[in-house]
């Protein structure tokens, strides 16, 4: 079979007991397809799953890794937004306000822009991450608790494997 063509991988790597449920691919907006199935078909490979059950299985144990993965972008990316939040106001252009979410998303901290305003508003790099954690806890502990779930399952998952 020619793997060159992301359906073509997912279908290797995919058990028939989940295509005879129907079960599609965990992949949403902005995440990469061909990572998503370069890592099943790895997981698929590291357990030498061989009997559709195992694949199965597998398959249930990366998607579990993939939601865990998925927890902690959001948690990233729920820091970022309180960042730039507290660096920024109504006034401000949009065009400002996305500058300085690329900034932090590419951890460029150092940036002589970035670190005026962050200056201007009280705070060193150090504090505002303080802070922007401050304001996302909640939202972080929910987010932790998902991720605890997924270890939960994972674990299961392993030893039923």
């Amino acid at each position: 079979m020619n793997n060159s063509n992301p359906k073509d991988k997912q279908s290797a790597a995919t058990s028939k007991v989940a295509r005879a449920a129907g079960v599609r691919w965990n992949i949403l907006p902005g995440e990469s397809a061909e990572m998503y199935s370069r890592g099943l078909q790895s997981t698929v490979d590291e357990f030498d799953a061989k009997t559709e059950l195992q694949v199965y299985l597998a398959e249930k144990i990366f998607q579990c890794i993939w939601w865990m993965r998925r927890y902690v972008t959001q948690k990233h990316s729920s820091i970022i937004d309180a960042m730039v939040k507290l660096l920024t106001d109504s006034t401000m252009p949009a065009e400002r306000i996305n500058a300085f979410r690329q900034l932090f998303q590419a951890q460029l901290w150092n940036d002589s822009g970035l670190v005026k305003i962050i200056e201007s508003k009280g705070h060193t790099s150090t504090s505002l991450l303080a802070a922007a954690i401050s304001r996302q806890q909640e939202r972080i502990q929910k987010l932790d608790q998902q991720i605890a779930l997924r270890v939960k399952t994972l674990t299961q998952l392993q030893q039923s494997y």
